[in-house]
Order: C-alpha cells, then sequence, then structure tokens
C-alpha cells in the first residue's frame, strides 16, 4: 500500500496541474521527498516543466522571474528548517512587485515541533507579511487527499490577487510524516494526471474616472507619464497618445514605445519649462533624486495601481487604473514637440563609459527578445541611454523591493519564460558586478534542468558605484568608503563564471562587446560577458 505522505505529494502534484501551474522549481531535501519523487515523476510523464536549484534563495528568484514572464504563479519547492527561510527575500519582492508565487515549503510533523528535532523550525506564518497569505496543511493521510489538490486551489486563487488586491506571494506549509519515499515502485500513477490546465488571469482592475487626474474639467492639462509598471504598458500607450503627454518610462516597464517615449529624461526634468500641471506615476517611481524632486514640484502628483505608492507623501488621488481617454482632445501639440526638443538635446552629449556599454548592448536587441535589467548604478545607465524599442521588445527589473538579490536567477527564470513563447528569442541580462556576485549560485544549473539562450553583461567595476553619488561619497568620508561601501572584491569575474560553467570573458570596448554579444546569440546557452570599468 502507498504510504500517505506518498499519496499526497502526488494529489498536490495534481492540484497544481489542475490550478495551471506547469512550471516547478525544486530545491532538493529529504523531508520534501515524496513531492520531489512525485514532481520528478510528472516531469518524465511530461506534465510539467521541472527545475531543479541547489540554493533555495536561487530558486525561489527563478521562481519569481518565471511567473513575472508568465504573467502566472509558479511553485518553487523546498525541505524543513532554515531552507524555507531563503524564500523570505522573494517572497517581499513577489507581494511589493504584484508576481503571483507559490512558496510550498515542506515541515516536520506538529508531533515533532519545539522537540529539538533535526532541520526544525517553527513554519506555521514563516513569512509574515511578506505574503498574501499562509496555509498550513493537515497531516498527510490516505483519507486526505482532496483536501491537498483543494489547497493549491485556495493557494493559486489568493496568489492572483482580486480588483483591489494586487498578485503576490502565498506560503503553503506541508507536513510529511516518514516514510519519506513511495515504496511502490509505481510511476504509472501519472497516467492519471490531466494535462495542465487553462492558466487563469488576474482580476480585471476596473478603470479610474478622468476626474481624478484633473477634477476641474475643462482643457486638458500639460501632463506627464512616469511608469516603471509592465502589466500597464499597453494602457500607458493609448493613454499618452490620446492626450499628447510624454512617457518618462523607466528600464524594465516595457512602456518606452513610440513618439511620446522620453528617452533621455533624467536629462531633462531640471528644465523649469518642463514643469507640469500634473504627473501621473504608475508603480513605483523615483529611481534617481531628480525624478523625485520633478513630482514633488508638479502641480499635481496622481498615482495609478492597486497598490498604494505615496513615499513623498505627495499623491493628491489614487486610481486603480487609468482612465479610458479617447473621447478627450490632446494637449497642445507644442508641449510635446518641447520635451522632445529636449530630449534630443540631451541624447547629444557623451554619456560615461558604463553608460555607452550599457547603450552598445541595448543597441545589439532584435524584435522579439527580451531584456532584464540589475538594479543600482545598471539601471540608472539604462535610464539615460535605453532606447524606445517597438512594442514586442520585452523588459523586466526586480522593482518590487530593489534588491540585489537573485537577480541572476530572476533573469534566468524569466528568458526561461519568454522563450516558451518566443523559441528563436535572445535574452539579455544587464548587471553590475556585487549583484552578479551576489546570486553567483544562479549559475548552479542541474545537468537535466532547462537552459535559455542568454548573455548575462556584468558592468565590471570592482565594487559598489551606486554610493559615490549619495551622501556617503563626500570627500569626508574618503577613509572609511571603500571598506564599508565600495567594497571591492577584487575577483575575477570571468573566472568564476566559468569555474560555474558558463561560457566567459572579458571586453574593454563597445566593439568588443557588439562581437561578444553577436557570438553568445550564435552560440546560445548562457553567456558571461565582463565589461571592464576598473578604470
Amino acid at each position: 500500500m502507498t504510504n500517505p505522505s506518498t499519496v499526497q505529494a502526488r494529489a498536490l502534484v495534481d492540484g497544481l496541474l489542475r490550478s495551471g501551474i506547469g512550471e516547478v522549481v525544486l530545491a532538493p531535501g529529504s523531508r520534501n521527498g515524496p513531492l520531489s519523487i512525485a514532481l520528478a515523476q510528472a516531469a518524465g510523464a511530461n506534465r510539467l516543466r521541472l527545475h531543479v536549484r541547489v540554493d533555495e534563495r536561487s530558486a525561489a528568484f527563478l521562481a519569481l522571474g518565471l511567473a513575472k514572464r508568465l504573467a502566472a504563479p509558479v511553485a518553487v519547492v523546498c525541505t524543513s528548517g532554515t531552507a524555507a527561510a531563503h524564500f523570505h527575500a522573494a517572497a517581499f519582492e513577489a507581494t511589493e512587485a504584484g508576481v503571483p508565487l507559490l512558496l510550498i515549503t515542506a515541515d516536520r510533523p506538529p508531533v515533532l515541533r519545539g522537540k529539538g528535532a533535526n532541520q526544525t523550525i517553527n513554519q506555521r506564518e514563516l513569512f509574515g507579511v511578506a505574503v498574501l497569505k499562509s496555509l498550513e496543511a493537515p497531516i498527510a493521510s490516505n483519507q486526505l487527499d482532496a483536501h491537498w489538490r483543494g489547497l493549491i486551489a485556495d493557494a493559486v486563487a489568493a496568489a492572483h490577487g482580486n480588483a483591489t488586491t494586487m498578485p503576490g506571494a502565498v506560503h503553503i506549509n506541508l507536513p510529511f510524516a516518514e516514510p519519506l519515499v513511495p515504496g511502490d515502485g509505481d510511476s504509472s500513477w501519472t497516467n492519471g494526471l490531466p494535462p495542465v490546465a487553462a492558466p487563469r488571469h488576474s482580476a480585471e482592475v476596473p478603470r479610474g474616472n478622468w476626474s481624478g487626474i484633473w477634477p476641474s474639467g475643462g482643457a486638458t492639462p500639460k501632463g506627464v507619464i512616469i511608469t516603471s509598471d509592465p502589466s500597464q504598458a499597453e494602457d500607458v500607450g493609448a493613454f499618452a497618445s490620446q492626450l499628447g503627454w510624454p512617457v518618462l518610462a523607466e528600464p524594465g516597464s516595457g512602456a518606452r514605445l513610440g513618439i511620446c517615449a522620453i528617452t533621455h529624461y533624467p536629462a531633462c526634468l531640471a528644465n523649469p519649462e518642463l514643469r507640469p500641471e500634473v504627473v501621473v506615476t504608475l508603480g513605483r517611481f523615483a529611481l534617481s533624486r531628480s525624478v523625485a524632486a520633478f513630482v514633488r514640484n508638479a502641480g499635481r502628483h496622481v498615482a495609478v495601481g492597486r497598490a498604494a505608492v505615496d513615499p513623498l507623501a505627495t499623491v493628491a488621488a489614487q486610481l486603480p487604473r487609468l482612465p479610458d481617454v479617447s473621447r478627450l482632445s490632446p494637449v497642445d501639440a507644442s508641449w510635446l514637440a518641447a520635451w522632445r526638443a529636449e530630449d534630443a538635446l540631451a541624447a547629444a552629449r557623451a554619456p560615461s563609459a558604463p553608460a555607452a556599454m550599457t547603450a552598445a548592448a541595448l543597441a545589439t536587441m532584435e524584435p522579439g527578445d527580451l531584456v532584464w535589467y540589475g538594479p543600482s548604478s545598471t539601471i540608472r545607465y539604462a535610464e539615460q541611454v535605453a532606447p524606445a524599442f517597438d512594442d514586442v521588445m520585452t523588459s523586466f527589473i526586480n522593482r518590487g523591493t530593489n534588491g540585489i538579490d537573485g537577480v541572476v536567477s530572476s533573469a534566468i527564470g524569466a528568458a526561461l519564460a519568454h522563450q516558451l513563447r518566443r523559441p528563436h528569442a535572445f535574452a539579455l541580462a544587464l548587471l553590475g558586478d556585487l549583484t552578479f556576485l551576489h546570486d553567483i549560485n544562479g549559475l548552479l544549473i542541474e545537468a537535466q534542468s532547462p537552459v535559455p539562450d542568454m548573455a548575462l553583461v556584468v558592468l565590471d567595476s570592482n565594487g559598489g558605484r551606486i554610493f559615490e553619488t549619495l551622501e556617503q561619497g563626500a570627500p569626508e568620508y574618503h577613509e572609511l568608503f571603500k571598506r564599508v561601501y565600495g567594497t571591492p572584491h577584487n575577483r575575477d569575474l570571468v573566472t568564476i563564471a566559468r569555474g560555474f560553467g558558463a561560457r566567459a570573458h572579458e571586453v574593454n570596448d563597445k566593439s568588443a562587446l557588439t562581437s561578444a554579444l553577436r557570438s553568445a546569440r550564435n552560440d546560445g546557452g548562457i553567456n558571461v560577458i565582463v565589461v571592464n570599468l576598473r578604470g
């Protein structure tokens, strides 16, 4: 007779498939053994795609990258104990960024909790406010398989959010009792598994009302849109085109499109003639202090989205979604023309060396490709030079918490999901050296797990340059700066990347970078290109 833990694990896999989960990331362990075996057997029967990673943090961010590109929940599974704690950063990022994610943690039975059992911590409500919901399964028995299937359905529904709540992470804690292997030698159970159900989409978010943006009525005001939210890129394009408003679209927003996109906007914001009557922000904003000052000085600030985003305490109105403005008249054409003229002047100025290399990398991208941006200095270089792509370019960034956690893994996950839909597409990840090293385990990929065709372009300045632009970079902190802010690592990133099995080499100029990216596209697999900016 099949043991209860195996029965429940198989029921859970069935529930995943019925709920539209076709991508699962697994971090190996003993306590999650029943589920690991069931998932591997289901993957062997081509019922789902399984990704195996030895580092739980990298595993969780890989799942997040997959979910972000698919706009659908992905599950990540780990064993009991502190392994589960490594999901915490990804849980926060998913919930803050509105990405549906299932965190499935195996656990000891309740009878062993608080008794000093190995690899046992209190996993109930482990992630606190980082998740939308926490679910605790009952201890496995042969009579509870339907309950475990339903548990997945409940979790998926919660992860999608609703008309007023963003999608996010949901935690499912599963106590498994020994024995932790099937014992029946049977893999034929997979014959009864359903195909992956059609993915369920997030609830329709009602459009806002134009009066929330401009309550006084009358002529259309001079406005500006600032966006970091890729889920509303289509709305932004239609809204801006109708009103004749410039769009300051962060890299990763997917909204750097058409004639309304102002691609060198950081250099335009100081012009007092471009001060808007109203600024509309979507998602998190203000990568730089100049953008924050621009929003603060606008006549009226309207935030759009299901989550309240008001870091400057300037929001006068909050709308769930941009309104339909198809019947409104556009603002005078001179407004957008003035922004475009200032943009052209900014584009003519020579960029810094890191920004120039960033521009060279982005210039190699083709329609249908994917770009993933790293945080910190890297996204700020891209903010200065990223072009206005056409409407089939896909771009992302972990903008929920703006951390450097898991960026390599997130980018790989997004690339894997993107190439499911566009098999011949290429993916580019732009990131700094510390960000690369912080998730170097993202390159530790088990042999049977799928690998995308992509290049990781690492801007290597031997430490954290972002702090040089902040108060910490002032001369009075010079003696302390290197050790506690700059943190030079003095490591050969090419050798490290090769040690993880990636193709890797160093470039020193734009021509070599372009050539290396061309080779990466032709070679396939994961390629690491280290741009030497150490000076």
